[in-house]
């Protein structure tokens, strides 16, 4: 307990810290290999999102509506280094049923699964999801993970389940080799 207790208190340090200063701009060591196309309102946003699980705090709750409102997210992409939008997505629309949350997680999945508005991320000839050719398998294994802890979540649309949980199976039966090699 003391050193969870410890933990908390830092990481409401570092969020504190974050939030007064609103900028990436300080962290530049990455620089050249991990550029942060995404801002860091999604961080943010996903930062609160844990402080309000960990607290019960309805400031953190209401600060992580507002950061995620100012993020400008691609619902095409998926969960990763740089963007961390679809979690704070699936653990807020969890927690508060907020369609806004779902709405944006929901056209994410659809747009692996099943398609949105008529497009939808390319598959390769044996069935991988190919969002990315650096690290191809941990794009499709966070979008699997995404889509099977919401349709196993009570908020996921009962038509939708199925088709996130086959995806996910599909996704993660690939990295581990079903079709003769990973």
């Amino acid at each position: 307990k003391a050193y969870a207790d410890k933990c908390l208190e830092h990481a409401v340090e570092l969020y504190d810290f974050a939030a007064k200063y609103l900028s990436d701009a300080g962290y530049t060591e990455a620089n050249g290999y991990y550029n942060s196309y995404s801002g860091f309102y999604d961080e943010l946003s996903f930062a609160a999102t844990w402080l309000y699980l960990a607290t019960g705090k309805e400031s953190y709750k209401q600060d992580a509506k507002k950061w995620f409102d100012s993020f400008d997210g691609n619902y095409k992409w998926t969960l990763s280094w740089d963007d961390v939008s679809l979690g704070t997505a699936l653990l807020m629309g969890r927690e508060t049923k907020d369609r806004n949350y779902l709405d944006y997680l929901e056209n994410n999945l659809d747009y692996w699964t099943t398609g949105v508005g008529g497009e939808r991320i390319t598959y390769t000839p044996k069935g991988l999801a190919w969002l990315d050719s650096w690290g191809s398998l941990r794009y499709a294994s966070n979008a699997a993970f995404l889509a099977l802890t919401y349709a196993d979540s009570d908020v996921c649309p009962k038509e939708k389940k199925q088709t996130y949980h086959d995806f996910a199976v599909s996704q993660i039966d690939y990295c581990l080799g079903s079709t003769g090699f990973s």
